[in-house]
């Protein structure tokens, strides 16, 4: 507790409040809020470490930005007849809601971005796991290792016709997994579904090929890569109301952005001499 009285102490002083921070379009954010925001911002964005002055005016600017962002986009949506709670949600809602694009865009769109509507390889994997605690020693370590060495080395010395069904078999007799009763099939993975380490083992393998033992947090592991699917562009038909989707939200954006320019561009804004401005 000591520490973090410490931290906060460390924290630039910001000078005492006064009348006005800053004048918006002909309204004032006065100086208490505008240094309440920035003491509670610096408190939380800077808790484990003393910030660089040139960290501390960054952070200024951006308290500053934010409170004449919020001005304006109020003055907007009361000049729009906006009223109540969720004022803000509310106007950007209206903002970003376009009109759905057509045809020839959205074609346009699939074209530029064909990464967007590629489904990623895909890699079929068949898995013995032979559970051990984390907790365990290093002894049953040790043995579940050694276990699954004479898994792979039966494997290994089956013909290579027969070697998909003996892992099936080995699997559902000793995997710990929940893909034992399939035979170990875990189906179709692509990256990110698996762990690293299995990932890794997998992006060197051919379809048919067995890996050594494996250690993870679970216990050790052989895999079996199946079967490996490329990357595949979408048909544009199939990925058509992705696009229209992905190009209205892209749009939506560039209009909610064009507002808040446009506003900072046309509204009169004075910042006091005494404060960082945006």
């Amino acid at each position: 507790m000591q520490e973090v009285e410490q931290r906060k102490e460390q924290l630039p002083r910001m000078p005492e409040a006064a009348a006005s921070f800053a004048i918006v379009g002909g309204e004032a954010i006065s100086q208490e809020q505008y240094h309440s925001a920035l003491h509670e911002g610096m408190r939380r964005k800077f808790f484990h470490g003393t910030p660089s002055r040139e960290q501390v005016d960054a952070y200024r600017r951006e308290v500053a930005q934010g409170l004449i962002e919020r001005v304006l986009l109020r003055q907007e949506a009361a000049r729009r007849g906006l009223a109540g709670e969720g004022l803000l949600g509310r106007l950007e809602e209206v903002v970003r809601r376009v009109p759905e694009p057509g045809e020839e865009d959205v074609r346009g769109y699939y074209n530029a971005h064909p990464d967007k509507f590629t489904v990623p390889e895909r890699l079929r994997v068949s898995l013995i796991l032979l559970k051990v605690e984390p907790s365990a020693t290093g002894a049953a370590w040790k043995a579940a290792e050694a276990e699954a060495a004479r898994l792979v080395d039966r494997l290994l010395k089956a013909e290579p016709p027969r070697r998909g069904a003996e892992f099936a078999e080995l699997a559902r007799l000793h995997s710990g997994d929940v893909s034992a009763s399939r035979g170990g099939d875990l189906g179709y993975v692509h990256k990110g579904m698996l762990s690293g380490e299995a990932q890794q083992v997998l992006d060197g393998m051919k379809p048919g090929d067995i890996s050594a033992p494996l250690l993870l947090l679970q216990g050790v592991a052989v895999l079996r890569l199946e079967e490996r699917v490329a990357p595949a562009l979408s048909v544009f038909d199939a990925a058509k109301p992705r696009a229209r989707d992905l190009l209205a939200r892209e749009r939506g954006g560039v209009a909610w952005q064009a507002l808040i320019e446009r506003l900072r561009r046309e509204t009169p804004v004075t910042i006091s001499e005494n404060d960082a401005g945006p």
